[in-house]
């Protein structure tokens, strides 16, 4: 896994919420149309974070983790 990435969390069809590996060059809402790992799906935000720092001591994200659609 590259440094210089992130992992980015999106809401998908208003119900789940999506994890994937992000590069840095990522854009706001790219994660529709992007084609890298998913790591996690969770059914809440509470849930979602919780996944995800997990996710962050598992592997090396040198961003950390984002919401990316959540308006």
């Amino acid at each position: 896994m590259s440094a210089d990435n992130f992992l980015g969390i999106y809401k998908a069809n208003g119900r789940r919420f999506i994890g994937r590996d992000c590069w840095s060059e990522c854009e706001r809402d790219n994660c529709r149309s992007c084609y890298n790992r998913v790591v996690f799906i969770a059914k809440s935000p509470s849930e979602a974070v919780g996944l995800a720092e997990k996710a962050c001591n598992e592997d090396n994200y040198e961003y950390g983790y984002r919401f990316l659609n959540l308006a």
